[in-house]
């Protein structure tokens, strides 16, 4: 078979399963149904994604594919901004999908650190979005404050959708809620850089005496 005719075919079966998932779940989802949708034998599906599994990653990396791209027309000048409709596309995502999300965080505490793991490359560019966020919502961090807050960030947002998961709410204002927190907390961290700068100054005149 043709590499672009898979591709059309990859892409069809993948939009089907997305529907079949975020309305059934993963356990419901049966490869049977899938190829009497599409219109192709069960042994095309495994040969395009493999496994049931290959599946359930094709789909999570069409969602993480959405969210780079989104990152990518953010507009940079407000870096409140970026960070605010980061978390915004993230929860709304979920939301959509939230049957499939349900069953891997109940399934998998470390749901959200697998995800990174099997995405590296992806995880490193929003990694880098979210460092130039931060030092750009406050300049006087060193490069390792910045670093930090992104892991910090990074583990408070899965917390929260752990949580909406489990108790429900308003996804897009527990968004807001945690980037408001975030955004006083990193400007809350220049007077701290500040008196880093002090000390190496009020050092260095001390030596000089």
């Amino acid at each position: 078979m043709k590499k672009s005719v898979m591709d059309a075919k990859k892409a069809r079966l993948l939009a089907l399963a997305s529907t079949m998932l975020e309305q059934k779940g993963y356990q419901q989802l049966k490869v049977a149904e899938l190829a009497r949708a599409g219109s192709v034998s069960i042994s095309t599906v495994y040969a395009i994604f493999g496994s049931k599994e290959g599946i359930y990653l094709a789909y999570i990396e069409s969602k993480i594919a959405a969210l780079l791209e989104a990152i990518d027309g953010i507009a940079d000048e407000d870096p409140v901004l970026q960070l605010k409709q980061y978390a915004g596309f993230i929860f709304g995502t979920l939301e959509q999908g939230r049957i499939v999300l349900e069953e891997g965080v109940r399934n998998n505490p470390l749901f959200f650190n697998a995800l990174s793991n099997e995405f590296s490359q992806s995880a490193k560019k929003i990694h880098s979005f979210l460092t130039a966020c931060f030092a750009k919502i406050n300049p006087g961090l060193e490069k390792e404050q910045t670093d930090l807050l992104v892991y910090i960030f990074s583990g408070q947002l899965h917390g929260y959708m752990q949580y909406w998961v489990v108790a429900g709410g308003n996804p897009l204002a527990l968004a807001e809620q945690l980037c408001e927190t975030f955004i006083c907390q990193t400007k809350g961290c220049y007077p701290y850089a500040q008196g880093k700068d002090a000390e190496a100054k009020g050092g260095s005149d001390e030596n000089r005496m």
